[in-house]
């Protein structure tokens, strides 16, 4: 499996294809897709890959799409409806996994926020519990230290996302890969 927030997906798409075609994945999830409804599939289509895409309808930015190859049985999850955010049902073999790609705005209101987590958690505790879960995404929260499940930022939503953690069957820490913010020169 392939992730990664690709800011933008449409002027990359020719690497993206060279990326996949190289590296034969079967599946690639992006966050911050920024497509919308003047992109049609057809222009970010992939030989060999279905694709599943859940576009942000209330503002520029955002979304989530997710390829999937054609090997594989799969299905788009239609019980979890949160904008940027997409599920997918793969079914490998006998083993079904449910695919969740989230993509969370830094900006995002509180209200909406906590909307996210309590959609998440009710999406969850739906899904049979032979089936496995994978949770991909950028949940935009820098205060939380996910290795130690500590929240550094004052009391918000950010400790729901830890409670969070307990639903899932396998937490992808990804460490270092953080854009660093370009120290400001000093004016002399």
């Amino acid at each position: 499996m392939f992730y990664t927030n690709c800011n933008g997906l449409t002027n990359k798409i020719d690497h993206l294809k060279t990326v996949l075609s190289a590296e034969q994945f079967h599946v690639a999830c992006f966050c911050e897709s920024k497509l919308d409804m003047t992109i049609f599939d057809e222009e970010i289509a992939l030989k060999n890959f279905e694709l599943f895409r859940s576009d942000r309808k209330s503002s520029k930015g955002g979304g989530s799409c997710v390829y999937v190859s054609n090997s594989l049985i799969t299905e788009r999850v239609t019980d979890f409806n949160v904008e940027d955010c997409i599920a997918v049902k793969i079914q490998i073999m006998d083993q079904v996994i449910i695919l969740i790609v989230i993509y969370r705005s830094p900006s995002l209101a509180i209200d909406r926020s906590i909307h996210l987590i309590d959609s998440l958690n009710s999406f969850v505790e739906s899904i049979p519990r032979d089936y496995k879960i994978v949770l991909a995404g950028d949940l935009n929260l820098p205060d939380v230290n996910w290795n130690d499940g500590v929240v550094s930022a004052p009391v918000n939503s950010h400790n729901s996302y830890l409670n969070m953690q307990s639903h899932f069957l396998y937490t992808l820490q990804v460490n270092g890969l953080k854009k660093k913010k370009k120290k400001k020169k000093k004016k002399k």
